[in-house]
């Protein structure tokens, strides 16, 4: 779930279905501009280690306001990193 006005978002997700085992230790959310010629991972901007504590939302400035982004999420824990969530569309605000 994602809202956004303009200069910020609020993302929001929710619990994986599956743990892999062991307790989340905190999450990843990652973006890129929708229209971007190459998707590789290393192109993607990332903020890492979100402490679960804090709910599961994350509000941050907007990259860019007139652009559209894909948004992924994943969950950690002692075993590592989860698979990336499917990207979820946020709209330009114009």
């Amino acid at each position: 779930e994602i809202g956004r006005s303009p200069g910020g978002l609020e993302l929001a997700w929710s619990l994986p279905q599956d743990l892999g085992g062991g307790q989340i230790t905190g999450y990843d959310i990652r973006y890129i501009y929708s229209g971007a010629p190459e998707k590789s991972d290393r192109y993607w901007t990332v903020i890492e280690r979100i402490d679960p504590a804090a709910g599961l939302k994350l509000v941050l400035t907007a990259p860019e306001d007139h652009l559209d982004y894909d948004f992924q999420v994943r969950a950690r824990n002692r075993a590592g990193a989860g698979s990336w969530s499917t990207s979820v569309v946020v709209a330009a605000v114009n």
